[in-house]
């Protein structure tokens, strides 16, 4: 499947990859939901191994997806950085956030669900 979308529109990864590494290089970020594989060293928007620091919003601290990750772990995005600040709440619910606290956002499977 992958394969034949990517000969109908492409592999956006060359495309995108190269505006997005700039903004998220050396710099903090919040992703609501994830880790996600598409942000990963393979993924079509690598951000994971540009970014200096990633923290973590999710529903639950336990998912079919992660049933690994205890409540004290951290949200735990890239191997060779130190896990982050991992939130258990709701993704229209960021009061626990300072303003202006983040340099970018991630979310990519957010609206699916």
């Amino acid at each position: 499947m992958r394969r034949i979308l990517e000969r109908l529109v492409g592999r956006p990864r060359s495309r995108i990859a190269g505006r997005v590494r700039h903004v998220v290089t050396g710099r903090s970020g919040l992703e609501i939901g994830g880790p996600s594989r598409i942000f990963g060293p393979k993924g079509r928007l690598p951000v994971y191994p540009w970014a200096a620091a990633l923290d973590g919003l999710d529903h639950r601290t336990a998912t079919l997806r992660h049933p690994e990750r205890a409540p004290d772990a951290g949200f735990v995005w890239n191997p060779r950085r130190a896990a982050g600040r991992l939130v258990v709440g709701e993704a229209v619910d960021l009061a626990g956030f300072a303003d202006a606290g983040y340099d970018f956002v991630l979310a990519s499977h957010v609206l699916e669900h």
